[in-house]
């Protein structure tokens, strides 16, 4: 996962979101950190590198607007989680947001983003 293309740095998320696809609505994976073009998934299963998705995240916090947001996002890369042999991390790029959503997606780094990391 290098870093040279990634104009701004991740935060990683103290709570993880739930993402789900759109039209399966099979659970994707959970968000592990986000920046406001792009986001890591831990997931149990890898999807398609170079593929885009519409996905949306579950907001459970009764302070959004919505309970959810919805987005289109492209997988940029894929490798095994360094610590459980049977989940992957996944790096996305957002492609597609409304506007509103893009809102609630800047909110969701401001609310969820852990300010200190000690790992």
């Amino acid at each position: 996962m290098a870093n040279e293309n990634r104009s701004t740095n991740r935060k990683k998320i103290g709570y993880y979101l739930q993402v789900f696809e759109n039209v399966t609505l099979e659970l994707f994976g959970y968000l592990a950190d986000i920046s406001p073009r792009g986001f890591r998934l831990d997931s149990v299963k890898p999807h398609g590198v170079n593929r885009d998705y519409t996905l949306w995240i579950e907001l459970s916090d009764p302070g959004f607007e919505k309970s959810s947001i919805t987005f289109v996002a492209r997988v940029m890369w894929i490798k095994p989680d360094p610590f459980d042999p049977s989940a992957f991390n996944e790096g996305y790029k957002i492609i597609s947001i409304s506007p509103a959503d893009e809102a609630i997606f800047n909110r969701i780094m401001d609310i969820y983003a852990a300010k200190k990391h000690n790992w």
